[in-house]
């Protein structure tokens, strides 16, 4: 069996990915699925020369990217990216100082909200409305997301403001009408001067390039942070030993997440475009052929990783495909990073005594999060 026995859109691949990855032959690098019409990578080497190649691999197969990030090709892009990667780099992402105890202040109210419950939904309750709100902080626009922030509410509201959140997720054309009267609004200027050298470095674009710039720092920073916390928080409930050890010493969680971004990988599948004809693997590929990358997949590969189905804290870490590569690779890892970490240093005491009751996954190609996870108190 091979991916082109399946179509790995189809929402039933993508619910149970993982079961069918178990049965996948790992012979071919690259082969063409007719059923998902398109190139198929299942190699770790020929999938970073596929995301590391600009020149020769489009990002354009995402409809609604935006033109300044995803949507832009080589050399607009490469220019662009560099006017705006230190901006998310691990060392000064931070938009605001207070931005990390925002993230904190954040995860600790949702958490208070649970703590004297015995069952609860955490995705639906704590990972999305935690990460929705802090995206629309990294993203910078927290200033017209009050209806999305659980900081920005009292009390009465929070369970509304939740909703709203979960409301939003998946669903962001709901911002759009926001976001384009806050642009043409008179506070879009000031906006704009609180990114500093960013917006000086980015004054070229206009007012629909900015919509889908913002629009994509806000999907970026709550999807893959989403993502990665449930996974994070499934596992936790799910490997005792795991949950023991990071109660007893905090400072391995990011050693843990890690190893939740090669076992549960946020992003499944990346696709590229070819730009033109071009041979690999003895694979002829053509001009405007769509290539789906099945990181996912590769990031289970016995010749890459030992034992990789079993989920391992003390393994020894090698690169992943976890955040994409090359000129396209997620611009805020570092952010999905920390606010995974926030969360989890947050949240374990909450979970220490948790298990699971119910569990669903979403049926997005790309993304792998959970959509449901209800947690009960374990039993004596």
């Amino acid at each position: 069996m091979n991916f082109s026995d399946v179509n790995i859109f189809d929402p039933i691949f993508c619910e149970k990915r993982y079961e069918v990855y178990s049965g996948i032959e790992r012979k071919q690098s690259i082969y063409y699925s007719d059923y998902s019409g398109c190139w198929i990578v299942q190699d770790f080497e020929i999938a970073e020369a596929v995301l590391g190649n600009g020149d020769l691999f489009s990002s354009k197969p995402y409809q609604q990217a935006d033109s300044v990030l995803l949507g832009a090709d080589n050399p607009e892009h490469a220019l662009n990216r560099k006017a705006i990667e230190n901006y998310y780099s691990k060392h000064v992402y931070w938009r605001v100082p207070q931005l990390q105890s925002t993230s904190e202040k954040v995860c600790n109210r949702l958490v208070a909200r649970l703590a004297g419950r015995s069952s609860f939904d955490v995705v639906k309750e704590l990972v999305i409305p935690y990460t929705v709100t802090l995206g629309f902080y990294l993203s910078g626009l927290d200033s017209i997301g009050a209806k999305w922030n659980v900081l920005d509410c009292n009390e009465d509201d929070l369970t509304q403001v939740i909703q709203g959140c979960n409301d939003l997720y998946f669903r962001w054309e709901l911002i759009d009408s926001h976001l384009n009267d806050f642009l043409k609004s008179d506070a879009a200027p000031s906006f704009l001067g609180e990114f500093d050298n960013l917006a000086k470095n980015l004054d070229f674009l206009d007012h629909q390039q900015w919509f889908g710039f913002l629009k994509t720092m806000l999907i970026a920073s709550s999807e893959t942070p989403s993502a990665l916390t449930g996974a994070a928080f499934s596992l936790l409930v799910t490997e005792s030993d795991v949950m023991k050890r990071i109660v007893h010493d905090s400072s391995i969680i990011r050693q843990f997440l890690y190893e939740v971004l090669r076992y549960n990988s946020p992003a499944q599948l990346t696709l590229r475009t070819v730009i033109k004809d071009t041979v690999m693997e003895g694979q002829n590929l053509s001009a405007g052929d769509l290539v789906a990358v099945m990181i996912g997949f590769i990031h289970r590969d016995s010749e890459k990783f030992v034992n990789p189905n079993d989920f391992d804290l003390d393994r020894h870490r090698k690169p992943l495909l976890a955040f994409g590569g090359g000129p396209h690779e997620c611009i805020g890892k570092h952010v999905a990073m920390s606010l995974a970490e926030s969360a989890v240093a947050a949240a374990v005491g909450l979970l220490s005594d948790k298990q699971i009751s119910s569990l669903k996954y979403n049926t997005s190609p790309q993304v792998f999060a959970i959509a449901i996870m209800m947690l009960s108190k374990k039993h004596a």
